[in-house]
């Protein structure tokens, strides 16, 4: 905090608040979110970094770098749920040829359910309550022209 002081008030008064240097923000905000910053010390299932979700999102970018965007939102969000579906399956150490076939089978892979945590959001207990799109498995995306 001492190497990151807060900006000095300037002379003629302004409303809002004074713009904070990106250093003294992370310095903020890591002081107010210290348990869950720390948390891969004490929980050895939490990564030190985020790099694996930097590398789920790449493929994305990759995408929309080649073709340039996609055709339409619902292209975005198959290619978004066929990724998601292949990261879940290397996180699980699986096979992902092997996985995409039993899912195309009408017998994906299912990661097991988290353990009874109070921090762990959970989706909607209630199928009925979810999107059409949530209830839609991976087969028939692929299955779709």
């Amino acid at each position: 905090m001492a190497a990151n002081p807060l900006p000095a008030p300037p002379p003629v008064p302004r409303r809002g608040r004074l713009k904070k240097s990106k250093a003294r923000n992370l310095v903020e905000r890591l002081q107010l979110r210290k348990d869950a910053a720390l948390r891969f010390l004490h929980d050895f299932r939490v990564p030190f970094s985020n790099n694996q979700a930097e590398r789920d999102i790449r493929m994305v970018k990759v995408q929309q770098k080649i073709s340039g965007t996609f055709r339409s939102a619902h292209a975005a969000a198959d290619f978004c749920r066929i990724r998601g579906y292949i990261s879940t399956v290397k996180k699980h150490g699986l096979p992902v040829l092997d996985c995409l076939r039993h899912a195309l089978e009408g017998r994906p892979f299912l990661p097991p359910v988290a353990a009874a945590d109070p921090s762990v959001v959970q989706g909607p207990s209630d199928p009925a309550s979810a999107s059409h799109h949530d209830r839609v498995g991976l087969a028939q995306l692929t299955a779709s022209p």
